[in-house]
């Protein structure tokens, strides 16, 4: 369970821990601060590099649409409709559990989407999910374009985390 834990951690922290991290700290306030601390080391090393903007970055709003379009047909196909169906009936109304047992889902379809748009160099598990936060920040930034969030609430509907799967 502490190697499950420490992985985690590693993976949402996108940074490697020692395998001891858990047994060395004596209570997660300790923990926090180790956390902390790795953290801002790894940052004070990543600001003295240059910042390489991704193609998310660069993404016109209309190639976004594209891309989320792209996406939504995917979704749309009744194999992964019917995977996502059954992941909600199985962990409903735990919204943690649904997200986590659709993970390979998501990075499926959304990594083959992002390879086909350039937008990645491989599908490798760190390159999909380092992309998709990079593609959450480019539709927060473009959440006001009509066209934009319209397709993202599709997108949602579709892999069942609207309101409507969870009311």
């Amino acid at each position: 369970e502490l190697v499950r834990i420490k992985n985690k951690l590693s993976k949402e922290l996108e940074m490697e821990l020692p395998s001891t991290l858990l047994l060395d700290v004596p209570n997660i306030l300790n923990l926090v601060q180790e956390l902390d601390h790795r953290r801002c080391s790894l940052t004070q090393g990543r600001s003295q590099t240059l910042h390489t903007p991704s193609p998310w970055d660069k993404i016109s709003v209309q190639d976004l649409v594209q891309v989320i379009d792209k996406c939504n047909k995917k979704f749309a196909l009744p194999q992964y409709q019917k995977k996502l169906s059954d992941m909600l009936e199985k962990h409903k109304p735990d919204k943690a559990k649904y997200l986590s047992s659709i993970e390979q889902i998501l990075l499926e379809v959304e990594g083959s989407v992002m390879l086909a748009f350039d937008l990645i160099e491989d599908q490798a598990s760190s390159t999909i999910q380092r992309s998709r936060k990079q593609m959450a920040v480019c539709l927060k930034r473009h959440a006001k374009v009509k066209d934009v969030r319209e397709r993202h609430d599709e997108l949602n509907h579709l892999i069942k985390l609207d309101a409507d799967c969870w009311s």
